[in-house]
């Protein structure tokens, strides 16, 4: 058998683990534009191949694929090489990549063997090789459009839906039908869990998460309850309502899989959230600094600004994914002291953003040069760009470590 694969980065790699050492296939060919050891692109031809390999980052409507039966993704390959094992799918536009990594977390502290992987980073291709019960996956919506129809899900989640990838999509009503088809691949007795902004879009689900706390789960007090349990939220260590809805998720997805009885304060006092994500960085001099370099849209910006009282100095800006910034006007007005906008696309945020106390630099370095040249003390420095990172950096991980790397060197002055 003949193979190829399109996109060598993490997905694809991955996948070439899976075709060589669980399918015994080394007749194999890798196309990536990005890599001048693979092949280019432009030179793919489905025909001489039997199974063709296809990476989350391809755009499969600029592929001319004649026989469509030969394409599989990383995702597919795992879920049939791996049929005995649970699988929870986690998607949304924002909080999915904590809420798989918090419910991993959780998993683990009541004794069952799971990981997160998929699009957290850890390919779910590598996963499967290991001794796991339960594989937390996190979704994009490139990686559903990937997959054919099948029964593949234990139980999943779709968190929110707000506007994200419209430059591939063209219209939100296809990137929402994209995120939906999640819930086509659960199993006969597969549970669905979504935040009550889904419930707009299609009514086929088990249980509704309510934002607000106002239903389900409900908070009374300090006590967030989920019928037969809950939790006190000022043991819970993440900043952020956010952080608590994505904690809701994680805990309501356990619950299918353990029995939670009263209080289970115990299970949510240490645990942990991910780096890029509201990450608190340092404080000097009275100034916090905040890592949110995996904000990469409006509306992920806009929540984590609703997580701060006040004293916010945003640094906002990189390479648009055709967002609205306007919406941010309202809670920037009410969160923030200054604003600065940086990058390829800073100008045109600039021009969106009605606040009296805003400020266009060129680049992340300026942004913080002029973050902490008008910071007190009590100020919170937020990155949380609302763009992608490809103007500056490699990914958001790149820019959240450099922005890391900033505020190490000022405390050192």
């Amino acid at each position: 058998m003949k193979a190829a694969i399109l996109g060598y980065g993490v997905s694809g790699k991955s996948s070439e683990n899976l075709l060589k050492h669980l399918l015994n296939i080394n007749d194999i060919l890798i196309y990536d534009d990005k890599d001048s050891d693979c092949l280019p692109i432009k030179e793919f031809n489905d025909e001489f191949f039997d199974l063709v390999v296809i990476s989350p980052g391809i755009n499969l409507s600029n592929l001319a694929i004649k026989d469509k039966r030969k394409i599989i993704s990383e995702y597919e390959l795992s879920f049939n090489l791996a049929k005995n094992k649970t699988f929870i799918g986690i998607t949304g536009t924002n909080g999915k990549s904590t809420t798989t990594f918090l419910t991993s977390q959780l998993f683990e502290k009541v004794g069952l063997k799971s990981v997160a992987c998929g699009n957290i980073g850890y390919p779910l291709g590598e996963a499967i090789l290991e001794d796991y019960d339960y594989f937390i996956v996190e979704f994009s919506s490139f990686q559903i459009d990937l997959l054919k129809e099948g029964k593949y899900l234990d139980a999943a989640a779709i968190i929110n839906l707000t506007p994200d990838h419209l430059d591939r999509y063209g219209s939100f009503e296809k990137y929402v039908n994209s995120k939906l088809r999640i819930s086509k691949m659960l199993k006969e007795c597969g549970y669905l869990v979504v935040g009550k902004d889904i419930t707009a879009y299609f009514d086929d689900y088990d249980t509704v998460i309510d934002s607000q706390f106002k239903e389900y789960p409900k908070l009374d007090d300090d006590c967030l309850i989920f019928g037969e349990f809950y939790i006190n939220i000022r043991k819970f260590p993440l900043i952020g309502n956010h952080n608590l809805v994505n904690l809701s998720f994680a805990l309501e997805i356990l619950s299918q899989f353990y029995d939670l009885k009263g209080d289970v304060t115990d299970l949510i006092t240490d645990l942990k959230g991910l780096a890029h994500r509201c990450e608190i960085v340092d404080t000097i001099n009275g100034i916090t600094f905040v890592n949110d370099s995996k904000g990469t849209n409006v509306d992920s910006t806009l929540t984590a600004l609703n997580g701060f009282e006040g004293n916010v100095i945003l640094l906002l800006g990189g390479l648009d994914k055709e967002g609205d910034f306007s919406k941010l006007n309202d809670v920037v007005n009410e969160k923030c002291k200054y604003v600065i906008c940086f990058g390829k696309d800073g100008e045109k945020i600039y021009q969106q953003i009605n606040f009296s106390k805003k400020f266009l630099v060129s680049n992340l370095k300026e942004a913080f040069d002029m973050g902490v040249s008008v910071a007190k003390k009590g100020d919170t420095i937020l990155l949380s760009p609302a763009c992608a990172s490809f103007d500056e950096f490699k990914n958001f991980e790149e820019r959240g470590e450099y922005f890391k790397k900033m505020v190490k060197e000022y405390g050192s002055k």
